[in-house]
């Protein structure tokens, strides 16, 4: 159950960031990661546009050797744990799901940055905001528990 809801979440953030754009070939043949030296990197912004008009600026970036996983686990892994991250922040905040765009660089600087790093050992989670900081660290035994 848990994974057919994680699933639906991750479906419907797709789904809503992907609606968003306006060029669909252009979109669907980005590549999402760029090999640099020995590390596979992502990294995205995007603008959240509520009814009432408020905006916030997200950027979200993810780093691992790639000797340590494929870039299909990569991929699933920062777009899974990205999303539950926003989830938990619109939800901490008592906001709906906003509108979403993709964006192709800042509009300045980000008002909310997410970072995944992942290495061999596990994988650090960070967030970024006007309120703070908030890192987490887990192992891959605790990820996957």
């Amino acid at each position: 159950m848990k994974k057919l809801y994680l699933f639906l979440v991750v479906t419907a953030i797709t789904v809503i960031s992907v609606s968003a754009q306006t060029d669909w070939k252009k979109l669907l043949k980005q590549d999402l990661v760029e090999f640099k030296g020995t590390d596979m990197l992502a990294k995205e912004y995007t603008l959240c546009t509520w009814e009432d008009g408020t905006s916030v600026q997200i950027m979200t970036s993810a780093k691992s050797p790639a000797d340590v996983m494929s870039r299909d686990n990569f991929v699933s892994i920062y777009s899974t744990y990205t999303t539950l991250i926003l989830l938990t922040i619109f939800e901490e905040a008592e906001l709906e799901i906003p509108q979403m765009t993709t964006l192709d660089e800042l509009i300045g600087d980000p008002d909310i940055t997410i970072h995944i790093e992942m290495t061999k050992n596990g994988m650090q989670m960070q967030v970024k905001s006007e309120e703070g900081v908030d890192q987490e660290t887990m192992t891959w035994e605790q990820v996957f528990e």
